[in-house]
């Protein structure tokens, strides 16, 4: 009884709230079907262009094309590129098949930004948010299953195919957006890291076959624009891995100034393995260095006594300098 009166007190502004209900319905496919998306390509380019030149290594970004998503926005296609750190040296490319950027309608009204993003990248993909207001930045990133095979950065660093499937997460807070403030923490595990593939060949002299690491990792906390590193190793059946050291943030995340320490040793049962193993890494107890250390004098330089090759770690995370240091 009480809902037939109430139906009947209200009957006569059901007409409104359906013209009310059409008219945004309307409006939002209007939006959909007509939004300028190659302007805001576009815009997006030109403004990562202009953030870029602030930075002594800038990146270039591409975008195939940006069409509407549920609530958002997706691009295809989208790439960025790092340039070689020598002239004439390949540049490597980081390639997102699929990205969706959902921003808050609510913040930038506020003048603000608050987007949500999801990435499909490298047989993986990522998702997170980032946040920034006059007072704050900050970033929370997850990575799932990301496979380090596609990835032409990471054979790029090593010379060598690498094999791995990343999973981890990523908190970072920036009062003020200044990276000297940055509070947060990192925590990431490799699984299944392997170097070489028994194809490729080390500095054009042997092919190395398939050099298992096992599970890397790598565990950091920031407190005051410092990251330190807190974890950083692997006990593989073929290679012993451990590191150490601190990071120091920048307002641009890849300028971040790192100086750190690794170590690392070939087991004996490795390097007996076959005549190839041998010839690469040097016979298990004997001085006589092998192809790897011939071929790059670094590795040489950087033996230990006890047979860790051992390297201290500088420049930013965009441009790694590897020094040998045999004396740590």
């Amino acid at each position: 009884m009480k809902l037939t009166h109430l139906f009947e007190r209200f009957r006569g502004q059901i007409p409104y709230v359906g013209y009310t209900a059409f008219y945004f319905a309307a409006f939002s496919g209007f939006l959909f079907l007509s939004f300028p998306y190659r302007i805001l390509r576009d815009r997006i380019v030109l403004d990562f262009e202009r953030d870029q030149a602030k930075s002594p290594h800038p990146k270039t970004l591409s975008i195939e094309a940006i069409s509407a998503a549920w609530g958002g926005v997706r691009a295809t296609g989208v790439r960025i590129v790092t340039p070689g750190e020598k002239a004439g040296e390949k540049p490597s490319a980081l390639a997102i098949t699929d990205l969706v950027v959902k921003p808050s309608l609510t913040a930038l009204l506020g003048g603000g930004t608050d987007v949500a993003f999801y990435a499909n990248l490298l047989g993986g993909h990522v998702d997170g948010r980032f946040i920034s207001s006059p007072s704050e930045k900050s970033i929370h990133v997850k990575m799932t299953k990301i496979d380090l095979r596609q990835s032409e950065s990471a054979a790029s660093l090593i010379g060598l195919p690498v094999e791995g499937i990343v999973d981890g997460t990523l908190r970072l807070e920036i009062p003020e957006g200044k990276g000297a403030k940055a509070n947060g923490a990192v925590q990431m595990e490799i699984t299944e890291l392997a170097l070489g593939d028994g194809k490729s060949k080390f500095r054009d002299q042997l092919a190395m076959p398939k050099l298992s690491v096992g599970t890397l990792y790598v565990s950091a906390e920031a407190k005051e624009g410092s990251l330190k590193i807190a974890k950083l190793g692997a006990a593989g059946k073929d290679l012993d891995f451990l590191g150490e050291g601190r990071i120091k943030v920048n307002d641009f995340l890849g300028d971040s100034a790192v100086e750190s320490t690794f170590r690392f040793r070939v087991s004996d049962a490795y390097r007996g393995k076959s005549e190839v193993t041998t010839s690469l890494f040097g016979k298990p107890g004997s001085s006589i260095p092998g192809i790897v250390e011939i071929a790059e004098p670094r590795l040489r330089a950087a033996r230990r006594l006890d047979g860790f090759y051992s390297f201290r770690v500088r420049g930013t995370i965009d441009r790694l300098e590897f020094t040998p240091d045999p004396g740590t």
